[in-house]
């Protein structure tokens, strides 16, 4: 699966579908200004070259979960990159700034996370990996 296509300036379309590679890099990296990217119960997604910045809380509304289904999702913190419950994921060279909440919080059981050649910045709480010590799922990571 890859991640590239931005759908519109509040939301990322992430297609469902057969493992791939990662799509070519925008020359300038895409920009996600006040979005924020949540992968649930998936594998093998790579996000490459994509700017991630002052995400906001929002939600309540029907999201893609697929190119042709939309389902209800409840408020969102504003992480910058949420992962739930989500397998060999790697980001790669993108920035994340100044997001509400957390830059990058991998939670419920998520395993195999790499982060590399990214950039954080305007932040304090840059990284949460587990939600809770007594979630069994997180003693794993």
């Amino acid at each position: 699966m890859r991640l590239c296509d931005l759908a519109d300036r509040n939301s990322l379309r992430i297609p469902r579908g057969s493992e791939q590679g990662p799509a070519p890099p925008p020359r300038h990296g895409a920009g996600a200004g006040g979005a924020c990217i949540t992968l649930q119960y998936v594998s093998n997604v790579i996000i490459h070259n994509i700017h991630v910045h002052d995400c906001v809380p929002a939600g309540n509304a029907n999201v893609r979960a697929s190119p042709t289904h939309y389902g209800w999702r409840t408020r969102s913190d504003g992480d910058g990159i949420s992962l739930y419950s989500a397998r060999d994921v790697w980001v790669d060279h993108c920035a994340l700034s100044r997001c509400a909440d957390g830059l990058i919080d991998s939670i419920m059981g998520s395993t195999a996370i790499t982060v590399s050649n990214s950039y954080f910045s305007h932040h304090n709480e840059v990284m949460l990996l587990g939600h809770s010590d007594e979630y069994l799922l997180d003693s794993a990571m």
